[in-house]
């Protein structure tokens, strides 16, 4: 299911379109004594959008996230980190 997590950068809000994957709790043995170690939540960035106006002043929504990379203050890992983050305190 995708989700929606809004960041503020520079007094431009950036929606982080993204697929969240709760993971699995570690299941030590089954009845045939196999187990399963379990896996982390993760997440996966699908696009992050910005609006801007087009040439005729009409509101557009731009994904940005092919070129989010040459955006040197902006660290997607750290974005990572801050949607797992919220996903583990709600």
């Amino acid at each position: 299911m995708t989700q929606v997590y809004l960041h503020e950068h520079n007094d431009i809000d950036i929606r982080f379109i993204y697929e969240f994957d709760p993971g699995e709790p570690e299941v030590l043995y089954h009845e045939d004594g196999s187990g399963h170690p379990g896996s982390a939540p993760s997440i996966t960035i699908l696009f992050a959008y910005i609006h801007l106006n087009d040439s005729l002043e009409r509101s557009v929504d731009v994904n940005i996230l092919p070129i989010l990379n040459e955006f040197h203050d902006v660290d997607i890992d750290n974005i990572h980190d801050l949607i797992l983050e919220w996903h583990a305190e709600n």
